[in-house]
């Protein structure tokens, strides 16, 4: 973990959260919106939450690969797609690459491709970094089912 990279993620980070708002009114969204005296609040859909939260410790029980082939497919059990989890991290680290976004269908083909070309421990170390500005990030917006910060934008 690189604390001058993942400052540098946190921004991007922040960017690419902000852009799920429009995708707010779908029935997977990321946020949920309340309307407040004629103002729209995001609020990040809780289990998200959950979900970054076990990402790291999940590459340190399981396994690169086998976390990230886990946030890549979306189960029928979870109350929300910790799928968008991966693609947020990888969204993060082809932007701050700055590669064009469509050059790898998903997370786990990124690391798969990685892993062939014998750079697994490199991309680990991105992931990992994308991961936790992901985190920080996510904790300017408020959670739903939190009524104890207001943070809108």
């Amino acid at each position: 973990m690189n604390k001058r990279e993942i400052d540098k993620l946190i921004p991007i980070s922040i960017d690419e959260i902000d852009k799920l708002k429009s995708d707010a009114e779908s029935e997977e969204s990321f946020f949920e919106v309340e309307e407040v005296n004629h103002k729209k609040i995001y609020k990040i859909n809780r289990e998200f939450n959950g979900y970054i939260s076990s990402f790291g410790s999940s590459i340190v029980q399981s396994g690169l690969i086998s976390t990230v082939a886990f946030f890549c497919i979306r189960n029928s059990n979870s109350n929300r797609d910790r799928k968008k989890i991966s693609e947020l991290i990888l969204k993060i680290i082809l932007k701050n690459k700055k590669e064009q976004e469509g050059k790898y269908e998903s997370l786990l083909k990124y690391v798969l491709e990685a892993d062939k070309d014998g750079k697994l421990n490199l991309v680990k170390e991105e992931i990992i970094n994308a991961a936790t500005a992901l985190k920080l990030s996510m904790r300017v917006f408020e959670f739903t089912g939190n009524d104890e910060s207001k943070v809108s934008s």
